[in-house]
């Protein structure tokens, strides 16, 4: 897909955005797209860093606060939680999303996959990057039909993909994500993108939205 130049000449030189949907909406292949029109310098998914903090043998005493009931470790909630699309405690993400900006540089422009999915999660995440000193740009929001997102996930074959994880994912965007979004429209800008459109469609929207004046 080739971009008319002006659009590209005009995105923002340094700053992050939000990806929200429902599982199965086309998040990654969003940011995949985006990625390979370089038009952001990197991808960040909550999920891939929560993935990639169950192998740290050091994760048990990074999460704080009590185990919560009928698990035998914090890891082992955290481990059920993201297989099952599950609320995650604020305080754990919270402390992830820390030490990930800590860690690493962001500038340019970055994408930031499922990730705020509380309001609390997201004025912490809001503060945490004007501490840091990076732009947030706004929060793209990719709508899909349960009835789609559901052919979606069992089209995909996952093991965790099950009929009742994807009435739990589903049930939990609708009690979390979206007053998550609720709450960043009070904030920041927001472009709502029909999920069931080819991802071409989604990157044209997607550059002249960030390239707005």
């Amino acid at each position: 897909m080739i971009l008319p130049s002006k659009a590209v000449n005009t995105l923002p030189k340094q700053g992050v955005f939000f990806l929200l949907g429902v599982s199965g909406s086309g998040k990654g292949t969003l940011a995949k797209a985006l990625l390979q029109e370089n038009l952001i310098a990197k991808h960040l998914s909550m999920g891939d860093l929560l993935r990639q903090r169950l192998t740290d043998a050091s994760l048990e005493t990074f999460l704080s606060g009590e185990i919560p009931i009928g698990f035998s470790s914090r890891v082992a909630f955290l481990q059920h939680a993201v297989q099952s699309g599950l609320l995650i405690p604020d305080v754990w993400t919270q402390s992830i999303v820390e030490h990930e900006l800590k860690q690493h540089d962001y500038s340019g422009l970055w994408v930031f996959d499922g990730y705020p999915r509380s309001p609390a999660a997201a004025q912490h995440l809001l503060s945490a990057l004007k501490a840091h000193s990076i732009p947030c740009l706004g929060v793209i929001h990719l709508e899909l039909e349960y009835a789609v997102m559901q052919r979606r996930l069992l089209a995909r074959g996952r093991a965790d993909d099950t009929l009742e994880a994807i009435a739990n994912r589903y049930q939990f965007y609708c009690q979390s994500v979206v007053p998550t979004m609720t709450f960043l429209e009070q904030h920041v800008p927001v472009l709502k993108l029909d999920a069931t459109l080819e991802p071409s469609c989604w990157v044209h929207d997607v550059t002249a939205w960030l390239s707005r004046p």
